[in-house]
């Protein structure tokens, strides 16, 4: 049976980057959470449609499409930016949007969704480091040294270079 995920563990895990768990990992787990959006349904009516594109608004700021997009091309760091970027999404709608409007009733639903859907891929997360075995952390962390160190040689040779082109213009 597995340990029970904290609520501390949460916090840690939307700040997981691909630093701490694979990018694959962070991938599914921001996929996941759009597609509890997508799933939303009021009978018959899809929630999410009307956020798809944001065609219906002048000057938004983005859409469900945008943030899709966003995943697939790796441009968030973190489940908070992604997150981030929902909450613009729903607040947008909200903002200019009536009280009384579906839209309007569609945003508070869907960011609710959204924060279910967004705990449940961080805790997810931190199961899923939990079962990382301890050769693979290892190995990443000896490749991120080895990186580092390498870093550190090329900016060495850099400043040698300088010096020597110094020298020689003296």
């Amino acid at each position: 049976m597995e340990r029970p995920v904290s609520a501390d563990a949460v916090d840690q895990a939307m700040q997981y980057t691909t630093a701490d768990v694979p990018q694959l990992h962070l991938k599914r787990a921001m996929l996941a959470c759009v597609d509890s959006v997508l799933r939303a349904r009021d009978g018959p009516r899809s929630r999410s449609a009307a956020f798809m594109d944001m065609t219906a608004f002048r000057n938004a700021p983005l859409c469900l499409r945008d943030i899709t997009k966003r995943i697939q091309q790796k441009q968030y760091a973190s489940l908070s930016d992604l997150a981030e970027d929902f909450v613009t999404l729903f607040e947008y709608a909200q903002t200019h949007t009536s009280p009384t409007s579906l839209v309007f009733a569609d945003s508070v639903v869907l960011a609710q969704e959204f924060t279910k859907a967004l705990q449940q891929a961080a805790e997810n997360l931190v199961q899923r480091v939990r079962k990382t075995p301890v050769a693979v952390v290892a190995k990443r962390k000896r490749r991120e040294q080895q990186e580092n160190k390498e870093k550190g040689r090329r900016r060495a040779r850099n400043d040698q270079q300088e010096q020597q082109e110094e020298e020689e213009e003296e």
